[in-house]
């Protein structure tokens, strides 16, 4: 709960992004600031000019009241001196002569002092007399005159021109709205000290709209539970509600079963009303909740006004409601959105549509995000509907192994069983016995012979490929090694080896070919481990050749990446440099989310490797938030291997002793060998940063033994940065695993000279062009790993200086990324 003061003063704050673009007001004649009720405009406005030398004339205005608002403009300009009696006929101006001899008075007042003319609610004029007055107002050389419109929507007339040539400022809702910096200094001012996820939950619920906090700051200060209260659900009714017209009420209380922004196909769509985008057109030029994105061509309805509607469509007719959830479901599968079409029709009821769009999805769009809401669906499917789709029972069996969920998964395989078990079509039901050895043949993936015996007694049911398996589905839910997923315990690596190949043989005949080349990943994965990296690279080379033939991009990121690493252990910089370009073309070219964390987790353990300290990572995983990833749990190894490198190369030797169990169970459920072998090295090195001798050298030789049956050397020579000193105290004092030791210390020195080679150089002239003495200095520092902003302190510049000078860097060298960059300073040409 947040911290409060009894005290309890209604303090303004105004936003300094807000203050900083208000202070153009007297550099322009016109000013318009357009915002819904309760943004805070006349207030802003007000406080800007009460604080300024000006004299300020301000007008309220009224409904269709052209003729108070000339006479009080023409009272004003008296007040302000000005001879109104040039203007004998006292009307508003309604042509262009008339409104010249209005700007000639102003003219002639010649003002020694700036005078601002505010008309607040100028919506409520609706007056084409008024809107070109003000107008031929803004465009005709007053100095010292300055006009202010405030208004709830946005004016008839197009202010574009104006912008472009500095005579008007126009200020908008996004200007006003607070942000979730603004949240929290407006609440401390008023006594209410909030933590960062509460103002998040406003920002969320209010989205800046100054009223609705200040009526949320209220319920803070009487101990009220932080939900919209009586007082924010009036204010939303009067406000935003009540003035839409009866056909535009009902289709917003029908647009409510969305929890996303839509068009206007979509609207008429769901709710079958063919005026539905004329309505929707009509309240986002005239309703200041509801504004329409021009670029990705969606509405959005304000979220206190889509809370208040929904509690409205809570009352609509129950059928109604499942037809609007349910033509939603349709909405979204006709755009292949299987993912959301299936939560539409869930919350329907149609757990037979429900299921049928898993099935043609076959669960490629389910991320592990959804995990939770996915198995509570499933659960509640009724026992005859899933009788109906075995498919999907499948389905949600590979996705239950990749999620990690054992237990559930016995329980769908034994339920798929009892379903085959009742198919009267002897044909149907052998091909659906298939499909489940299948699906058992991928749950003991990481035991190589059970697995094959599952696919050659798949291939004898089957007579036609798997069809609840897709060649196009992610490998291994995202994961980035191959190596990782089949090497399940020590001293069995070369029994994989040589069984792996056979039991692919017959994957790929039932699975259209999908995962083709990963046999040779493997194998390019088990070369590099043991130190034979020159075979590694040939073994990669392959792997791509055979993976994008078949369109295997999982696979090919998987070979992209061990020739990477293997490319740094040999210190071939022109071929790093080339895989890095390789790894920005997957990167633009696949559209899949998780093709792209994939990469971005390849990327981080390299620049790790070749950048110092690493600080510009991807934020998921410097701060190990896996799920924001959406990565299935399968996948989750390999990041917590990059994640345990970049936690050693930060220190964070007491953060990554406590993550060290998670990474053990995340190993031990799916038997990750290659996890739990970095794990102990990780536990060893952090144990040394502590001082802890004892149990850094126990770490050590537990690590060496498991490593020892196959000659694994790779998890200690890619930390042989922070490992070293430990290495040479184990060679010093132990006589067991003399020769792994004496390996892991030649290839540890090796690679780190070869890497040294790669990042260092004093000269930088590449390709003939040279960098100047401060481009090289910058260089320098990037080459270290330094951030833009450290870089600046460093040098005493600003940051944007650098940003320009890397800028001019890529551009002069021909890379497009700071990786490229350190590779170019001294790459063999």
């Amino acid at each position: 709960m947040p911290k409060k003061n009894e005290a309890f003063p209604k303090k303004i704050y105004l936003k300094p992004s807000l203050a900083e673009r208000l202070k153009q007001l007297l550099a322009v004649p016109l000013t318009v600031a357009v915002a819904p009720f309760g943004y805070g405009k006349t207030t802003a406005v007000k406080k800007t000019l009460l604080s300024l030398s000006v004299d300020m004339f301000w007008d309220n205005c009224q409904a269709e009241a052209e003729t108070v608002f000339w006479r009080c403009f023409v009272r004003s300009l008296q007040a302000a001196g000005v001879d109104t009696s040039p203007l004998t006929w006292q009307q508003l101006p309604r042509n262009a002569a008339t409104r010249q001899r209005i700007i000639e008075v102003l003219q002639s007042a010649r003002l020694q002092k700036k005078v601002v003319f505010v008309w607040n609610n100028y919506q409520l004029l609706q007056s084409a007399a008024c809107d070109q007055l003000l107008l031929a107002l803004a465009e005709a050389e007053l100095p010292n005159w300055h006009f202010v419109i405030l208004t709830r929507q946005q004016p008839d007339f197009s202010l574009e021109n104006l912008v472009l040539k500095g005579e008007c400022l126009h200020l908008q809702c996004e200007d006003f709205a607070f942000g979730l910096n603004d949240i929290i200094v407006y609440y401390r001012k008023n006594g209410i000290v909030l933590e960062r996820g509460e103002a998040e939950h406003l920002l969320a619920a209010t989205e800046g709209w100054i009223s609705a906090l200040y009526l949320y700051l209220r319920q803070y200060q009487s101990g009220l539970r932080q939900e919209p209260g009586e007082a924010l659900l009036r204010l939303v009714r009067d406000v935003a509600y009540a003035p839409c017209s009866e056909p535009e009420k009902t289709l917003l209380t029908e647009l409510a079963v969305l929890n996303e922004d839509f068009s206007g196909r979509q609207a008429a769509y769901i709710t079958e009303n063919d005026a539905a985008q004329a309505l929707l057109e009509h309240l986002a030029a005239r309703h200041g909740f509801i504004s329409y994105e021009l670029t990705g061509g969606h509405y959005h309805i304000h979220s206190a006004l889509q809370d208040y509607l929904r509690r409205l469509s809570e009352e609509l007719d129950p059928e109604k409601r499942s037809r609007l959830y349910s033509r939603s479901g349709q909405w979204y599968e006709l755009q292949n959105d299987f993912l959301k079409a299936f939560c539409y029709y869930h919350t329907a009821g149609d757990y037979d549509r429900m299921l049928t769009v898993f099935e043609n999805d076959r669960g490629c769009s389910f991320e592990n995000t959804y995990k939770n809401k996915i198995m509570a669906y499933f659960a509640e499917a009724p026992e005859t509907t899933r009788q109906k789709h075995i498919k999907a029972g499948l389905i949600y069996g590979l996705w239950l192994f990749l999620s990690g969920e054992k237990l559930l998964l016995e329980v769908e395989i034994k339920e798929l069983q009892r379903h085959i078990a009742l198919l009267a079509d002897q044909e149907e039901r052998e091909q659906c016995l298939g499909e489940l050895e299948f699906l058992l043949g991928q749950t003991r993936y990481n035991d190589v012979e059970a697995m094959a015996r599952h696919f050659k007694k798949a291939a004898r049911l089957i007579r036609q490929p798997v069809r609840f398996f897709s060649p196009q589905t992610i490998w291994g839910g995202g994961a980035n090694s191959i190596l990782f997923m089949f090497y399940r315990q020590a001293g069995t690596l070369q029994k994989t080896l040589a069984i792996f190949p056979k039991a692919m043989a017959d994957y790929y005949r039932l699975v259209q070919n999908h995962g083709a080349g990963a046999e040779y990943v493997l194998a390019a994965e088990a070369h590099f481990q043991r130190g034979q990296w020159e075979k590694a690279v040939i073994l990669a080379a392959e792997a791509l050749n055979v993976s994008r033939r078949n369109e295997q991009i999982s696979v090919e990121l998987c070979a992209e990446f061990i020739a990477m690493r293997s490319n740094i252990a040999l210190g071939n910089k022109k071929s790093i440099r080339e895989t890095s370009k390789r790894l920005d073309n997957l990167t633009a070219a696949v559209q899949e989310h998780l093709y792209r964390k994939t990469i971005e987790a390849c990327r981080t353990w390299i620049d790790l490797q070749l950048v110092d300290k690493g600080k510009a990572i991807v934020p998921w995983l410097q701060q190990g938030d896996f799920q924001k990833s959406g990565l299935l749990y399968s996948a989750w190894g390999c990041l917590y291997i990059v994640y345990g490198r970049y936690l050693l190369v930060q220190k964070e030797y007491l953060l990554l002793l406590g993550q060290l169990r998670e990474f053990e169970t995340a190993a031990q459920s799916f038997q990750s060998f290659l996890l739990s072998l970095y794990t102990a090295v990780y536990s060893a090195a952090a144990q040394a940063g502590l001082g802890n001798e004892a149990e850094a050298d126990g770490e050590l030789r537990r690590a060496l033994a498991l490593a020892a049956a196959d000659g694994i050397v790779m998890p200690f020579v890619e930390n042989f940065d922070v490992l070293e000193p430990l290495l040479q105290k184990a060679v010093r004092e132990t006589a067991e695993d003399a020769e792994l030791l004496g390996r892991i210390m030649e290839l540890g020195g090796l690679y780190q000279e070869n890497l040294k080679n790669i990042k260092y150089n004093a000269s930088y002239t590449v390709g003939g062009k040279t960098l100047t003495v401060r481009e090289a200095e910058i260089a320098n520092f990037v080459v270290q790993g330094k951030t833009n902003a450290e870089i600046a302190a460093e040098m005493f510049i600003a940051e944007i200086t650098v940003k320009k000078a890397l800028q001019g860097i890529y551009r002069k060298l021909g890379v497009d990324t700071r990786l490229e960059l350190v590779m170019a300073l001294n790459a063999d040409l």
